[in-house]
């Protein structure tokens, strides 16, 4: 607030500085007819003078004489025309106009300062550069803010494909892999197959299972691969799949095939050729089907990771969501067929349980539907849809995904 008063007396002494010349009074001009005269009695003097010396005789004298009175005589007469009324209402009006100008040179900071108070804010506090960069920087939303606000649009518009696009690689990034394939399949459903969208929906799907090649993930890499036939990453999935079959000289073959016809400096060649090296290392391709997922290889540039890390919360169903330990897989290698269901049943069990507390987990429903397809029990299944619709009912996006997650297991009405 000072700083601003400090700038209005300033502006205010400049004015009055500029404007002082203007206010001068008619009476303190010089009058130039008096100045004149003057003039001419001076050298009047100086030519009596010069007489008295001896330097002018008579007739230089009186000539010089006549030649001054005919001067002071034209003076005379134009100093008669100016003193005329005109003048007169000028010098008049003068000192009026003097203060009138210093009055509103003093009201031009004075006003300012009024509007100052009435529109702005003096009452605020400085903050110095530093403090008010900080202050911007700590309000700037993070990514799970801004994910927050397109996931609250998307419930008030579904149908908004442009939403859906935005988030799925966003959740990839984020781990939040079902997620995207939801985003994925949304995106599909509204604006059609393109090959990105099928690429993105069979990366989402492999991650989410930890690198275990679905039927889905495959239907999508089948209808890639039909667009675009020499896509890396659709010709790498079905090779991984048909080693998780069992066919490892058939996924061996595949790979190989996708060396022979690569670019030297494609940036998918090393993962490949290590997953080839290891196949070969495995022997001649003879040994069983490869039923767990492989371990994690890193992602290379325009290629899928080979086998996503483990997500917390992708593991077999169970109550605690971060999946069986590497002992509990190896204790269940040993147990016999009858323990290994009577667990997988307590697993199972367990999440339908939590998921009676906690109702609106959609990934929790999908895991417990899941596993009840795969262990035959279609009706169970169907049961636990209609449950996770009550819990999630009033959220149209989640209700959504489950209806499309529904209908890729074969469950849909």
């Amino acid at each position: 607030m000072l700083l601003w008063i400090g700038f209005a007396v300033l502006t205010g002494g400049v004015i009055a500085a500029l404007l002082r010349p203007f206010a001068r009074k008619a009476s303190d001009a010089v009058d130039a007819g008096t100045a004149d005269l003057g003039v001419y009695r001076e050298q009047l003097g100086a030519i009596e003078a010069e007489k008295d010396r001896g330097l002018l005789d008579s007739s230089e004298v009186e000539a010089a004489r006549t030649e001054l009175a005919r001067r002071l005589l034209r003076a005379a007469e134009s100093a008669a025309s100016d003193s005329a009324s005109p003048a007169q209402g000028d010098e008049s009006r003068a000192p009026r106009l003097g203060k009138l100008t210093f009055i509103l040179a003093a009201l031009v900071p004075l006003a300012s300062i009024g509007i100052y108070v009435a529109l702005g804010s003096p009452q605020l506090a400085g903050h110095p550069h530093a403090e008010r960069l900080k202050a911007a920087a700590s309000s700037t939303k993070s990514v799970d803010d801004l994910v927050g606000l397109v996931e609250a649009r998307l419930r008030q518009h579904p149908d908004d494909v442009q939403g859906w696009e935005v988030l799925a690689p966003v959740y990839v990034r984020a781990g939040r892999f079902r997620d995207a394939a939801v985003a994925y399949r949304n995106s599909i459903r509204l604006a059609g197959e393109t090959p990105r969208r099928l690429s993105g929906l069979a990366e989402a799907l492999i991650l989410a299972e930890n690198g275990l090649v679905v039927p889905e993930a495959r239907g999508a890499l089948q209808r890639l691969r039909a667009v675009e036939p020499e896509r890396p990453e659709a010709r790498f999935w079905m090779a991984i799949a048909r080693e998780q079959d069992g066919d490892v000289k058939g996924a061996l073959a595949d790979l190989e095939d996708m060396l022979k016809t690569a670019q030297p400096d494609a940036s998918w060649r090393q993962l490949v050729e290590g997953h080839v090296a290891e196949l070969k290392a495995k022997g001649s391709g003879d040994q069983a089907a490869v039923t767990q997922p492989q371990q994690p290889v890193p992602r290379a540039e325009g290629m899928p990771a080979g086998v996503a890390p483990p997500m917390r919360g992708d593991g077999p169903a169970g109550a605690s969501g971060g999946g069986p330990s590497g002992a509990e897989i190896e204790a269940a290698s040993r147990m016999s067929a009858g323990e290994r269901a009577q667990m997988i049943e307590k697993m199972v069990a367990g999440l339908a349980a939590r998921l009676e507390q906690d109702g609106r987990d959609l990934d929790g429903w999908m895991k417990l539907v899941r596993a009840y397809k795969v262990l035959g029990r279609d009706g169970d299944a169907r049961d636990a849809i209609e449950r996770a619709k009550k819990g999630l009912a009033g959220d149209e996006v989640a209700l959504k995904s489950l209806d499309e997650f529904a209908r890729s297991l074969g469950l849909g009405s």
